[in-house]
């Protein structure tokens, strides 16, 4: 096998990793962003999974310019941004 196919293997394999969570991120709405039982920070699922999800769709937008990881990430972002309130200190 010619190196050069040998070396795109790991890149091909990334990138159909990405490509399936990315269309799975489509498919479903992001977290509510709430606060957790004392009130204070964003529960786990506000803070890891849309940010894994933000990340994930964004990073596919760069690499293949379809607009609709385009879209679904700055859903999840504009999500965050309109919540009232919201401080730093409810991110640690």
């Amino acid at each position: 096998m010619p190196k050069v196919q040998a070396a795109t293997r790991p890149c091909r394999r990334l990138y159909n990793n990405l490509k399936t969570w990315s269309d799975r991120y489509l498919e479903i709405s992001p977290f509510e962003y709430a606060k957790d039982s004392e009130n204070i920070r964003l529960t786990t699922e506000a803070k890891s999974e849309n940010a894994s999800m933000m990340i994930t769709c964004a990073l596919m937008y760069s690499i293949c310019r379809e607009d609709k990881y385009f879209d679904k990430a700055w859903e999840i972002m504009s999500r965050r941004g309109g919540i009232p309130g919201l401080e730093p200190f409810h991110f640690l």
